[in-house]
Formats: structure tokens, C-alpha cells, sequence
């Protein structure tokens, strides 16, 4: 069999894979904030208020996303093509959490197809072991479950952040040397495009290879100048993104200039063992972006340069940013998933030229703990009925009352209930008033005052 054929069948046995290790997540039910998000799937509106925060006697009530719109018009633009199939009004609501998780996934599916034909590009890197590696960095549980998670940080940000990491992964194994400036450049204007806290921390590891580059004797002035074209990059990212919606954008730098470097989450109220045990189970599912960043450790000490040093600092700051989140009372691991696939698309332009026996072993004993967490978790979330979604970990019925009882009686008493957006889809016949939790009472009340309606008690 020819090496183009052989190629052809990894490939598609990787599709394969891929697909089918998220088949049985794809039906998971719309729970919290993916309600907004199917919304903008589905219904597209206009910048800048994405998000749909309320519908009282027919009409809709949106505010800004408060976060550059470029990713959530990525999102539309996957809508417009996928989501066209389905007619929301006439489509049983199980049938759109298919599709729209599938979509979603269509954008850690294209980071992961990247990298892969990456690797079979290099036929001395390609060997069993390291295509073993790359279909086990997409069948961890993080992987699977953040596919199919409807949001924008998991989906349409992680595959904007992932791209530079492509472009110097591509550039580490001179595939297109003529190419590799300008598809760097057009990847970091991808980041720019993104959150504020990822652009930081793509500039950082922009400068501390600039940094090595010129300190290294001889000069890499190459490698000056192709750093320092991210940066230009990543600075026309921001000026399309104001230019694009610059509401949101400017909303966005206040939230940043009054957050810091991240968000700021709330901490776990439980004490003692309860705590730990929180935390243990955070560290379990997030165990492979800690196993990647690890491994791209010990792989830079062997191969040191500035591409190298840019492949382990730019998912490292990714992650840091965020490390509070294991004691948080809420478990966003969405957050983690840029420095995921900055890190898994890390290692492999880390990896030695010629696959060592320790290169070989490491990748077969990564591959055979993602077949062990990934049926772990299966297990656990199937069997338990939790959710992998958001509240990680917690019973799927506990974000579900009794619906219909809560619409009969807020149209008896003539008030808008508590409910998620994904009601719209689940219950169109009703065309029930809501008002979704996530905004908080106080705003909850401010936004019925705002309609003319009072908020159910």
C-alpha cells in the first residue's frame, strides 16, 4: 500500500474516531448559558447585543456581550451555514442540541484535522507512537466535553488562539517556507481579534522570543522579525476588532482594566474535605493540558530556541491565567481549553526530529491514559446522569424543574419567570415570558421594570 494511501486511511480513521467519541454527548441537554449561545446559532442577531437576556410579551431584550464580537460572529457565520439546515420553529428541540453541538465541535474538529495532517506531512515525526499521541490529545474527556460545550471560549476562541500555534508548528518543520511570515501574521490578527487576557498573553510569548532570538549568539534576526510580525499582527487584530463592533470592544478593555488579567470567579463555600475533593476531581479532568505542559517542558530543555521557547510560554500563560478556577465554586474549565490546544499542538512542534524510544514510550502510555479517563468519564457522566456541560460534575435534573408548571403559573399571575433562554426552543408553543438566571436578581428585577412586567416571585 502506498504511503498517500496509508495516509488517507489514518486520516479517516481519525474522523472516525473523533466523532464517534463525542456521539452520545451530542443529545447532553442545553443547560445554563448554552441557551444563549444556541440563540446566537440559531437566530443571528445583530451586533452588538448577542445576547438574548429576556422576552416579555413577544419581544426580546439583548445587551452587549461586553467581549469582542469577532469570535461570536464566527459563530453566526457557522450558524448561517450549518444551522440553515433546521428550522428552529419547526424542529423538535432535540433535534437542534444535535446540531448545534455537532457544529460546535466543528471548531476543535479543524484544529485537530490541522494538526494531524501536519504530522503526516513529516514522514521521519510520524511514526505510530506520535499519531497514537495526537488521536488521544482529542479523546480526553477535556476534549470531548469542551467540543460539544456551547459557548465561545471552548469553541470559536479556542480555534482562534490555536492558530499561531499551527502556523509556528508549520514554520518549526519547514513546510511552507515562502508562506510561513504571512500565515503567521494573518493567525496572530486571529488572536487580536479574541479576549484581551489571551491577547496579553500572546504578546508576552511573542517578546520573550523576540528576547531569545536577539540574545542568542549568532542572532536569529529571522526569528526577530517573524515574533515581531506576530505582534503587528495581533495589534491589527485589535484595531479590526473596534473597528468591527466597537461597543463591545470597548466594553471589553474596561471589563479587563477593572478584572486585571482574568475574570474573577467566586470561591468554593465548602470547607475541609469537601474542598479537596473538588479540586481533586478538577485536577482529574484537567489532567492532560497538565501532562502536555509538562511534557513541553522537558521537550524544550532538549530543543531550546525561540520558536520552542514561544511553543511552551504561549499555552503556559494561557493556562496560569486561570488556575483559580480549581477553587471556584462553579468549575468553567471552558477556560482552559486555548491552553489546551496551544499545548497539544505544542508538543508535537516540540517533539525530536527522530522519535526516541523515550519519545515513543511517552506517547504510548499518554494514548493509553486517554483511553482510560475517556472511558472513566463516560461511564460516570452516563451512569449518574451528570452534567459535562455547565455545573461540571453536578446531576443533569437539578437544572431542570418543572418547566411547564413554572410557564402555566407566570401566565396565571401575569409575571416573567426565572428561566433559561433554551426555553424559547424547548416550549415555542408557549411563547412563554422569561427572564434567564444568570444575569442575577437584581438585574432580573431591573429588566422587568425596564419591560413593564413584574418578575414572578
Amino acid at each position: 500500500m502506498s504511503r498517500g494511501a496509508i495516509r488517507c486511511l489514518i486520516a479517516l480513521a481519525f474522523v472516525l474516531l473523533f466523532f464517534a467519541a463525542r456521539f452520545l454527548f451530542y443529545t447532553h441537554p442545553v443547560i445554563g448559558e448554552e441557551g444563549l449561545f444556541a440563540n446566537l446559532f440559531y437566530a443571528r442577531p445583530a451586533a452588538p447585543n448577542f445576547l438574548l437576556l429576556a422576552r416579555v410579551d413577544g419581544r426580546e431584550y439583548r445587551e452587549p456581550v461586553q467581549h469582542p464580537a469577532a469570535p461570536y460572529l464566527a459563530q453566526e457565520a457557522l450558524g448561517r451555514i450549518v444551522g440553515s439546515w433546521v428550522r428552529p420553529e419547526s424542529t423538535p428541540a432535540a433535534l437542534l442540541i444535535v446540531v448545534a453541538r455537532w457544529a460546535f465541535s466543528l471548531f476543535q474538529f479543524a484544529v485537530a484535522l490541522s494538526l494531524l495532517c501536519l504530522l503526516l506531512r513529516d514522514p521521519l515525526r510520524a511514526s505510530w507512537p506520535s499519531i497514537a499521541l495526537c488521536f488521544a490529545a482529542f479523546v480526553f474527556p477535556l476534549a470531548v466535553f469542551s467540543s460539544v460545550l456551547l459557548h465561545m471560549a471552548n469553541s470559536a476562541g479556542a480555534f482562534m488562539t490555536a492558530l499561531p500555534a499551527l502556523a509556528v508548528l508549520a514554520r518549526q518543520r519547514r513546510l511552507w517556507p515562502r508562506a510561513d511570515g504571512l500565515m503567521f501574521f494573518l493567525a496572530s490578527v486571529a488572536v487580536g481579534l479574541t479576549r484581551l487576557d489571551w491577547d496579553a498573553a500572546f504578546v508576552a510569548a511573542s517578546c520573550a522570543a523576540i528576547v531569545y532570538a536577539w540574545l542568542q549568539r549568532p542572532r536569529d534576526a529571522a526569528a526577530v522579525k517573524y515574533f515581531a510580525l506576530g505582534l503587528a499582527g495581533c495589534l491589527a487584530g485589535n484595531v479590526a476588532s473596534y473597528l468591527v463592533d466597537p461597543a463591545n470592544y470597548l466594553a471589553h478593555v474596561n471589563l479587563f482594566l477593572a478584572l486585571g488579567a482574568g475574570p474573577r470567579f467566586p470561591a468554593l463555600d465548602a470547607t475541609g474535605g469537601s474542598v479537596l475533593a473538588a479540586i481533586a476531581f478538577r485536577l482529574w479532568l484537567t489532567a492532560p493540558l497538565i501532562i502536555f505542559l509538562l511534557f513541553a517542558v522537558v521537550l524544550f530543555w532538549k530543543q531550546r530556541g525561540p520558536q520552542a521557547l514561544w511553543l511552551l510560554v504561549f499555552p503556559l500563560l494561557l493556562a496560569l491565567g486561570y488556575v483559580s478556577l480549581y477553587w471556584s465554586r462553579g468549575f468553567e474549565y471552558r477556560f482552559f481549553i486555548p491552553a489546551y490546544l496551544a499545548a497539544a499542538v505544542g508538543v508535537f512542534g516540540l517533539a525530536p526530529a527522530i522519535p526516541s524510544r523515550r519519545w515513543k514510550l511517552a506517547c504510548v502510555l499518554i494514548a493509553l491514559f486517554a483511553a482510560l479517563q475517556f472511558a472513566a468519564f463516560t461511564h460516570h457522566a452516563l451512569s449518574r446522569r451528570t452534567s459535562i456541560t455547565f455545573g461540571f460534575g453536578l446531576p443533569v435534573a437539578a437544572y431542570f424543574p418543572d418547566t411547564p408548571a413554572t410557564i402555566a403559573r407566570a401566565k396565571q399571575d401575569h409575571c416573567v419567570p426565572i428561566l433559561p433562554a433554551w426555553v424559547k426552543y424547548e416550549h415555542p408553543a408557549s411563547n412563554t415570558d422569561f427572564i434567564i438566571p444568570s444575569v442575577g436578581m437584581e438585574n432580573a428585577k431591573r429588566i422587568a421594570e425596564k419591560l413593564g412586567k413584574p418578575l414572578c416571585p
